[in-house]
């Protein structure tokens, strides 16, 4: 069955629809601004995933930072006073021809004595660096060490000093010991020197010749240890003559 509309029906739909337009495209366009205006994330660039993984992947690893070991010869013997310091008093197992003793020992005692012939007969020693911790160096520790060349103290250490490779006390008025392979065959005493300690000179085979910088007068009067035997062999030359 066709419905059929009379005119004041058809007039009124007419009206309403003149009505609703403008409702329906003003809701239209607001649904339109409203899109437009909405907030958009930042856009994200094809490859800008990627990078940012790549980069994470990239991060350095970091080793962990060794605590530096104290340098010094391995093997070497020491004995703790049970105070926090110790005593070397053997070469130990170290087969160094240079020796540097180091100033902690490996259980962290501070090195503060050579101990009584420590290094006596190491017949391979050529070379001893003491640090600046020692403040004793025991009788004969380095007697008949018939290859070594040198003994070397730090500037900072309070109690000794060494010149060209011989060891003196800081002041240098006491000569401790005159390396007994040492091949200078002269060697000049500084006129400073007061006393030669016991054995400092013994199996000094290379010297053939002691200058002293004073006279024979104040050579004289230096106190010469017992068992400076080397001594007894080389020829004296003086830089200053008696007045």
């Amino acid at each position: 069955m066709k419905l059929r509309l009379s005119p004041k029906h058809k007039e009124k739909i007419k009206k309403a629809m003149i009505i609703s337009l403008p409702l329906i495209f003003a809701l239209t366009a607001a649904v339109a601004i409203a899109f437009l205006i909405k907030p958009r994330g930042e856009e994200v660039p094809p490859n800008k995933e990627l990078e940012e993984t790549k980069e994470k992947d990239e991060i350095q690893v970091v080793a962990p930072v060794e605590t530096k070991r104290e340098e010094g010869s391995a093997g070497l013997e020491f004995l703790s006073k049970g105070n926090g310091s110790c005593s070397l008093v053997g070469i130990g197992s170290c087969t160094d021809e240079n020796i540097t003793v180091p100033s902690k020992s490996p259980s962290g005692d501070v090195v503060i004595e050579i101990g009584i012939g420590a290094f006596a007969d190491c017949q391979s020693v050529r070379s001893i660096t003491l640090p600046d911790s020692i403040v004793t160096i025991g009788a004969g520790a380095f007697l008949n060490c018939t290859k070594l060349e040198s003994i070397s103290v730090g500037d900072a250490n309070p109690l000794f000093s060494s010149d060209e490779g011989v060891l003196f006390n800081k002041a240098k008025t006491i000569l401790l010991a005159y390396p007994a392979g040492k091949t200078d065959e002269i060697y000049t005493l500084p006129d400073s020197v007061s006393r030669i300690a016991e054995r400092a000179f013994v199996n000094c085979k290379s010297l053939k010749t002691l200058k002293f910088l004073g006279t024979e007068t104040e050579w004289s009067a230096i106190y010469i240890a017992a068992g400076n035997t080397a001594l007894n062999q080389v020829e004296m030359e003086f830089y200053s003559a008696d007045k």
